[in-house]
């Protein structure tokens, strides 16, 4: 296998969008035309064509004029115009015929380095230089319209200039530059997307991007190391580069993920081009998932961007090594049929208490909607409730996750576990919200204490004075709010005892990247750790509880512990799923299969295999956690209290 090209050779200075490429070279035509016209005119300088160097230098004004008003030409028309330059500097000066006019004219020969390192790779730019350079000779040694002082004095500037212009762009342009790969990092990416889609403006042509994400990637840097790793990337960008377009960007994201964009390129070139790409690695032994979006008028980068994430997320759901396009949420006839199909679903992800006696026990789930479409399959909240929000039916879905979520928390939580809802402040808006309420509690048996309302800091900002005072009064009948995503809103603590809240949810944000530090000698965190436990100290005072989201690690877990939250939420507890498979989908939960309503169990977050392996290898013990007391007849006690009353609150029927 051959190394992938240098980035130094393969790429363009960043600076050298088409705008400004054509701004430049048509500028460095008309002053130079100026320049002739200017010798000719000059008092006591002998010109020999005088009139045939104005009718050049008028050509080459016109069509530097043009290139100006242009601002987006085909790629080949600036190496035309760098080659059709030096030739009309070099014909220029010899129709002076020599002496200091043809000096002055051939101070133009500087704009070869100036314009072809500044914006060229470095091959296409040696070539003009070389040109440049030959021409120059030419004159004094051919046409013998220059001195040799005169002649190698220019040279020399020459080359001085083209090293130094080639080192500053380039150094300007590393940022932008991946060190693993040699293609665009997400930095360089975002900014060609942003000129492609202000192109794609002027001209109203397609544009399509793609995200492509290498499967299971994370085992060979687990099992083969990172250099392997390495090895792999390079590999796979070698091998997708000759299958690109012209004019198509391919960079990498970050991890295993590639993004490519696509200019002039509709949706389904764009699949056919991703999808042979697919291939061309599937045939080495190795599979990706990529996900294809289409740009429309009126969205942005990150839009777009967002919408081949989702179509990603579709194609790694669907099994791996695969192209999924976005085909958007539908209509809000769509969704609305959806919601009377019974299409939307609840799921409830697990939330546990970190600093419990017996390890991690479970206090409680959060409801979280689904939307599973007959022909797409999974259909990710991102992408319908946005929809949801600008046609209004938010509220519709709001109320059924309500009644399904008290329904199925005193159906199969235990007692005193709570069950938290979502709520927009389109809902909160509504005058009829708190029957709404209270009517799904009426309805489910479900006691006020046991059912947690969640707004963002958004709902809850300076204009919201209805929205607080909904929740105030819902709190004034037991019912507790929590402020969700905390940190990434308006994130005022000051706020915090003004406001109608019981409960702060830290956003994931905070606990993504939160880890120790086991060097020796240098014992900290990773992280945002000081703020997080500032955060805590803050809630602490404020009466408040905390929860933090996005847990994925024991460590984590524990750490948070330690800064003071209560309690925990992430996918190391378990993730979203319906509320009859708990018990399987989080190891450790002790929920019921039948009817029966049985109290919080401690709870065991899953341990990887790997580390089970490695655990038992080394003689570790294994974490114990405790059972909670049973009496003689092996029953735990609050259960046996509970059995009995089981059949009064049976499990409906699905």
């Amino acid at each position: 296998m051959t190394a992938v090209e240098p980035r130094w050779l393969r790429l363009r200075p960043v600076v050298a969008t088409p705008a400004i490429m054509s701004l430049v070279a048509g500028s460095f035509f008309v002053s130079g035309a100026l320049l002739a016209v200017l010798t000719t005119l000059w008092p006591g300088l002998t010109v020999a064509h005088a009139g045939a160097i104005r009718l050049v230098a008028v050509s080459a004004a016109a069509s530097g004029s043009a290139v100006i008003m242009s601002r987006r030409r085909p790629a080949w028309t600036y190496h035309a115009f760098n080659f059709l330059g030096i030739t009309l500097v070099t014909a220029l000066i010899v129709l002076t015929g020599g002496g200091p006019a043809a000096a002055g004219l051939a101070a133009l020969y500087l704009y070869v380095p100036l314009d072809s390192f500044f914006f060229l790779p470095w091959q296409s730019a040696i070539v003009y230089q070389a040109w440049g350079l030959c021409a120059l000779a030419a004159d004094g040694a051919v046409f013998h319209v220059l001195s040799p002082i005169v002649a190698v004095g220019l040279g020399t500037a020459e080359i001085v200039a083209a090293f130094v212009v080639a080192l500053l762009v380039r150094a300007a342009g590393a940022a932008e530059i991946d060190s693993t790969t040699g293609l665009r990092n997400r930095r360089g990416y975002d900014r060609e997307l942003a000129l492609a889609i202000a192109g794609v403006h002027r001209n109203a042509g397609p544009l399509s991007v793609a995200f492509l994400d290498l499967d299971h990637f994370k085992v060979i840097n687990d099992t083969a190391g990172h250099g392997a790793g390495d090895r792999r990337l390079r590999m796979v960008a070698e091998a997708w580069l000759p299958l690109l377009p012209e004019g198509a960007v391919l960079a990498r994201q970050g991890g295993d993920e590639f993004a490519a964009l696509f200019p002039g390129l509709s949706l389904d070139e764009a699949v056919e081009v991703s999808e042979s790409m697919r291939a061309t690695i599937a045939s080495r032994g190795y599979t990706c998932s990529g996900g294809v979006a289409e740009w429309e008028p009126g969205l942005t980068g990150s839009t777009l961007m967002s919408r081949a994430d989702i179509a990603l997320y579709r194609a790694k759901g669907g099994g791996r090594n695969r192209v999924h396009c976005y085909e958007g949420a539908g209509s809000d006839t769509d969704l609305r049929r959806a919601l009377e199909a019974g299409e939307l679903l609840v799921h409830y992800q697990p939330t546990v208490s970190l600093r419990g006696p017996s390890g991690f026990t479970l206090t409680g789930v959060e409801a979280l909607v689904r939307w599973k479409h007959p022909q797409r399959g999974p259909v990710p909240p991102d992408e319908f409730i946005p929809l949801a929000e600008r046609t209004g039916l938010i509220c519709d879905i709001g109320r059924l996750v309500l009644r399904e979520a008290c329904a199925a928390a005193i159906s199969w939580l235990p007692d005193p576990a709570y069950v938290a809802v979502n709520v927009s402040g389109a809902e909160l808006g509504e005058s009829a919200y708190l029957d709404h309420v209270t009517d799904a509690l009426a309805a489910s048996g479900l006691p006020p204490g046991r059912l947690v309302l969640e707004v963002t800091e958004t709902t809850l900002g300076a204009d919201a004075d209805v929205a607080i005072d909904t929740l105030q009064r819902l709190r004034e009948l037991g019912i507790r709010v929590a402020i969700d995503d905390f940190g990434v809103g308006y994130s005022s603590l000051s706020r915090l005892t003004r406001l109608p809240v019981d409960i702060l949810k830290l956003d994931r944000s905070f606990t993504s990247e939160l880890t120790s530090v086991h060097e020796p000698g240098q014992p900290g965190y990773r992280g945002n750790a000081r703020l997080i436990a500032a955060i805590a100290s803050v809630a602490e005072a404020a009466g408040l509880e905390t929860i933090a989201e996005g847990i994925e690690t024991e460590e984590q877990a524990h750490l948070l512990a330690g800064f003071g939250f209560t309690e925990g939420q992430g996918y190391l507890f378990g993730r979203a799923v319906p509320i009859d498979q708990l018990t399987t989908s989080s190891p450790g939960v002790a929920l019921p299969s039948s009817s029966a309503v049985r109290p919080a169990v401690p709870f065991r977050p899953a341990v990887p295999r790997r580390t089970r392996a490695r655990r038992q290898a080394s003689g570790e013990r294994q974490p114990i956690v405790a059972p909670p007391p049973t009496d003689h007849s092996g029953m735990p006690a609050s259960s046996r209290r509970t059995h009995a009353r089981a059949s009064a609150h049976p499990r409906p029927e699905h």
